[in-house]
């Protein structure tokens, strides 16, 4: 989605990894802003994908430039910006249904929404959202690249109350995915990367399958977010926004520990994992 946006690319890992860089700048050095609360998974390295459904967004924007440096030193590159669907201001009930399907890797994407907001309690809103994306391996004119499948469901729910002089907010997401890498791009040694560079196609080969194997990452990402407004006067308001982040990441080496106890737990080799909070206060005053 950000590819469309003049001066946006994307550094790629294989066919599901992907990150955008602004500036030749990526990770760490561009801020990610989901639904306000900072991108925590943004600083774990260039294979490591954000962990945000598409389908969640009402709306993408990025800033460049001088107007970034508001936003913290480390959004030297840029800052995206996404924000969540809003709910209607109308009493009544909503809904969305998206089907995606793509020849290569049979894959097929479904997601639904339903938004309401309710006529005997006008003050009170809700909304709920989930996808799910399935995908086998992709092949290019000639071959299948083998486990490069994709299995992945997310879901979120907001609920809001708003009052004329006051306001609170809660929004829950969740992120699962399962990503093969291609097994064919796994080297022990520099004579293995000469002997692949040599080959016309990939020396393991295969047919379809939606199976996902080793190596692989499992990505789990967790927000919660909690906000509430008090208008203090005619231009003013007080704002105060809570937000929890939880990350965990499993990565699968190609190969299982030679010990046979070991490689029967099947655990993986590199695990990340990082929670944290965000509270913040402030003050808004809109001239008229």
């Amino acid at each position: 989605m950000l590819e469309e946006v003049n001066g946006i690319r994307t550094l790629k890992t294989g066919n599901s990894i992907a990150k955008p860089v602004i500036h030749g700048l990526h990770s760490n050095r561009v801020l990610i802003l989901n639904n306000s609360i900072r991108q925590e998974g943004q600083q774990w390295g260039a294979e490591h994908a954000p962990e945000i459904d598409p389908f969640v967004s009402n709306s993408i924007s990025v800033i460049k430039g001088a107007s970034a440096i508001k936003y913290g030193f480390d959004a030297i590159g840029g800052v995206v910006l996404i924000e969540p669907q809003k709910i209607s201001d109308s009493a009544g009930m909503y809904g969305e249904l998206n089907l995606i399907g793509f020849s290569n890797g049979r894959q097929g994407a479904i997601s639904g929404s339903v938004n309401s907001r309710f006529k005997k309690i006008p003050a009170l809103s809700i909304s709920l959202q989930g996808s799910m994306k399935r995908g086998g391996n992709n092949h290019t004119p000639n071959y299948f690249l083998k486990n490069t499948g994709i299995k992945e469901y997310n879901f979120s729910s907001a609920v809001n109350w708003e009052k004329k002089n006051y306001g609170v907010n809660f929004f829950y997401s969740q992120f699962n995915t399962d990503l093969g890498i291609f097994s064919g791009s796994h080297i022990g040694n520099l004579t293995d990367l000469q002997n692949a560079f040599q080959q016309s196609e990939p020396v393991e080969s295969s047919g379809f399958s939606y199976l996902i194997d080793r190596p692989r990452q499992h990505i789990e990402h967790e927000l919660t977010k909690a906000s509430y407004y008090l208008k203090t006067g005619t231009i003013g308001k007080l704002n105060f926004v809570y937000g929890r982040q939880y990350n965990l990441r499993y990565e699968y080496d190609k190969h299982k520990p030679l010990n046979d106890s070991l490689a029967n737990l099947n655990n993986p080799e590199l695990k990340l994992e990082l929670t944290s909070a965000l509270t913040r206060k402030f003050v808004s005053i809109t001239f008229p």
